[in-house]
């Protein structure tokens, strides 16, 4: 019987399976990220948004385009004294012009190695409002704090970002024809877009994650859903009632592992990260005997761990 005050959404258990060892990638915004590094702290062999959080659909497949095709361009910008890039975040960024270049190829490089050995690619559309930088006509991933008069705000057509994201699916299969794209909404609202104009995004985004998901390598995990609808309360946000909480994001996580994982590994996943954030605490009294046997207790569970789970990111 379900529980009378709540919706309660189906684990629907992908025929895919993520072990120890299969390597995974997110990207996207930063409810990507954030379930991301649940996999990294779990154990899996997961790469979570190299170039930081991007939003848009068009940028964010732009990076995957040019690190598949070793995209030797990279347009810097000037900020006070830092370079940036339009197609990434403020999190990229370098003192110089040649040394933001060189960082960006090198991030280029890892990830096309990724894509090459990925089982699994994640990504989470957040926004079909792109930022169109006037000069260079270019939509970019993020403004980097440039005069707002640089820019123009737009909404994305839905045919448009189903055209381009089709030809992207083309060229990751072929580049590896084993890997699987699992494509999510971010359920952050963007409510400095509007109320109604963030609802028209994320409809926006929903109708092109249908198309693309009729090819059979493609497919959706409901994360958009599970947060608004099954976890239909501001409980499960942070104080600005926009992000959700650690609370939402352990509850998707397991719906996550439910979903993706073997339920033999699920409870290994747990402890493995139980143990990684054990050695992250920093104890008040770290010579005292019981933190000392602490530590020993911890090793011995890592090495036993390690022993039936040898591919265990630790």
């Amino acid at each position: 019987m379900k529980d009378s005050f709540r919706l309660s959404m189906d684990v629907i258990e992908s025929q895919t399976k993520i072990n120890f060892g299969d390597s995974i990638l997110f990207l996207g915004s930063c409810f990507s990220e954030e379930i991301g590094n649940q996999a990294i702290l779990s154990g899996l062999d997961a790469t979570s948004n190299v170039f930081g959080t991007i939003f848009h659909p068009r940028p964010l497949g732009q990076l995957l385009l040019d690190a598949i095709y070793s995209e030797k361009e990279v347009e810097s910008i000037k900020k006070d004294d830092l370079f940036f890039h339009w197609g990434s975040s403020g999190k990229i960024y370098a003192l110089t012009s040649n040394d933001l270049k060189k960082r960006i190829l090198l991030e280029r490089e890892a990830l096309k190695d990724k894509l090459g050995k990925a089982k699994f690619l994640f990504i989470t559309f957040g926004s079909a409002f792109a930022y169109r930088h006037l000069e260079s006509a270019k939509l970019v991933a993020n403004c980097h704090k440039q005069a707002g008069n640089s820019f123009q705000k737009e909404l994305s057509n839905y045919k448009d970002l189903v055209d381009f994201w089709q030809g992207i699916i083309r060229d990751l299969i072929n580049f590896n024809s084993n890997l699987q794209i699992v494509f999510t909404v971010s359920p952050v609202r963007h409510l400095k877009d509007g109320y109604v104009e963030n609802n028209r995004s994320k409809s926006c985004l929903i109708q092109v994650i249908a198309e693309l998901t009729k090819n059979h390598n493609c497919s959706y995990f409901s994360a958009y859903e599970l947060v608004m609808d099954d976890l239909r309360d501001y409980r499960f946000y942070k104080k600005d009632l926009i992000h959700p909480n650690e609370l939402a994001i352990d509850y998707v996580w397991n719906f996550f592992c439910k979903t993706y994982l073997p339920k033999e590994i699920v409870d290994v996943c747990e402890q493995v990260k139980q143990i990684k954030l054990g050695r992250n605490h920093v104890p008040l009294y770290p010579e005292s005997k019981k933190v000392l046997e602490n530590k020993i207790i911890m090793d011995q569970k890592e090495k036993k761990l390690s022993v039936n789970h040898p591919t265990i990111k630790w």
